[in-house]
């Protein structure tokens, strides 16, 4: 349930969010009402931590984008968590770990409570988040790398729940949907880049390493004008890309088929000499006639040998 979700219509309202309310809160919370054209005062140290986590911050930004926010960052580290609507204040009382909303009527006497949210708003920093909002993400994306490169990283991201999107590793789950779609490294560092995901060096790198894992391989690809570009891949070793559950909550997984598999799996392939055999039932691996006239040679040049001596 979110943290602070109300039935009322806060369309042009006045929202305080205190330190002590997670990201990942704040937004479902957010999602949850109508919030339309409201001014939200939120602890700067809380907006910090949203521009720094990918891809929460899309998702923030697509929040204000399309429901006209204005969001301020302030100091005060005491700020409450209350809503203010048209006739209603809504103030969010926590003892422990549990949370309640408490409505009082709009009356003459918390008016002045109305005031001082409105001075704090004037004398706060507006919040820019640079980050572009989750669609236009996933549609720079599809233009950028291909449809299918952006259908395997919006399932992958989507994979983990809110609360634990922190600890996932954004660029390596692009990298990994990109080569499951055969795209170019080109393509997708230019699309990080652009988005402010990550840079085509970063690209570069975690590519690296995850060929050196195993995980994926490359194909140069000729280009008119400079250096090949390189196509990724998956490497035929990979068996399956989930979101999984982790310590610290849930990680990339990737699952390698094993050696012995591999093994086996070789094991059981038809050599070059069982095609011959099959596709020549009737023939032997050597022929008699061929084989005395090797011998017979060979029986004379040691002669030949032993004669010079």
């Amino acid at each position: 349930m979110p943290a602070i979700s109300v039935e009322k219509s806060l369309v042009d309202g006045r929202i305080s969010i205190a330190s002590s309310v997670s990201v990942p809160d704040i937004l479902e919370s957010l999602e949850s009402i109508s919030v339309e054209g409201a001014d939200i005062l939120i602890p700067q140290s809380t907006i910090d931590e949203v521009k720094n986590t990918f891809p929460l911050n899309s998702f923030f930004r697509q929040l204000i984008d399309e429901s006209e926010l204005s969001v301020y960052g302030i100091e005060e580290s005491e700020l409450p968590t209350l809503l203010i609507s048209e006739d209603t204040i809504h103030f969010r009382i926590l003892l422990g770990s549990v949370g309640q909303l408490v409505d009082v009527p709009r009356d003459r006497e918390f008016e002045d409570l109305v005031e001082q949210f409105d001075s704090l708003a004037t004398e706060a920093t507006v919040a820019q988040f640079d980050t572009p909002g989750w669609e236009t993400i996933l549609s720079r994306l599809e233009e950028e790398v291909g449809e299918n490169t952006r259908l395997e990283f919006e399932r992958l991201i989507l994979a983990a729940h809110l609360e634990e999107l922190g600890a996932l590793d954004e660029v390596s789950v692009a990298v990994i949907a990109a080569a499951q779609s055969g795209a170019l490294q080109y393509n997708l560092g230019k699309w990080a880049e652009d988005i402010g995901l990550a840079s085509k060096a970063t690209i570069s790198r975690r590519k690296s390493n995850l060929v050196d894992d195993g995980v994926i391989v490359t194909e140069s690809v000729p280009v008119e004008v400079g250096r090949p570009r390189e196509r990724l891949h998956l490497s035929d070793d990979v068996q399956r890309v989930e979101i999984a559950e982790a310590p610290d909550g849930r990680e990339l997984d990737v699952s390698m088929q094993s050696r012995s598999d591999r093994e086996d799996l070789k094991s059981s392939e038809p050599t070059k000499a069982d095609d011959t055999a099959s596709s020549n039932p009737g023939e032997t691996d050597s022929e008699p006639g061929k084989e005395s006239d090797i011998l017979a040679t060979m029986e004379k040049e040691i002669r030949d040998v032993l004669k010079s001596s």
